[in-house]
Formats: C-alpha cells, sequence, structure tokens
C-alpha cells in the first residue's frame, strides 16, 4: 500500500480488501490452500497495519 493511511483511515477499506483478495488468490495460483491462504494474507495484513500504527505519517515528515 503506497502509505500508512491506507491500513488506518476506514475511506480506504476497499481497497485494503481489495489488496488481501489479490495476495491470497496470487497465494492460491502458487499453490497455497485456499483457507491457509486467506489465513496467512489476513495475518500478514494485520501485521502491516500494526506497522502502520507505530509509523510517523507521511505528513509530519514532509519540512
Amino acid at each position: 500500500m503506497p502509505s500508512r493511511e491506507y491500513y488506518l483511515q476506514s475511506r480506504y477499506r476497499t481497497l485494503l480488501e481489495a489488496y488481501i483478495t489479490l495476495a491470497r488468490d496470487i497465494a492460491i495460483v502458487f499453490g497455497a490452500n485456499t483457507l491457509t491462504a486467506e489465513r496467512e494474507i489476513r495475518d500478514a495484513v494485520d501485521f502491516e497495519i500494526a506497522i502502520a500504527n507505530v509509523g510517523i505519517p507521511l505528513s509530519n515528515l514532509m519540512i
């Protein structure tokens, strides 16, 4: 995702779900079990959200 806001703001929830679906579908194409792929991709995105929560907003980095 382009920035932490995509993980944290509800207005981007549709895009986040599309990202999850795409990643899951790619994992399945490469042979992953459907249920396992869904769980592991969601776990990975949960981790990405946790990282976004501790990150500094891009607007705070601009001078």
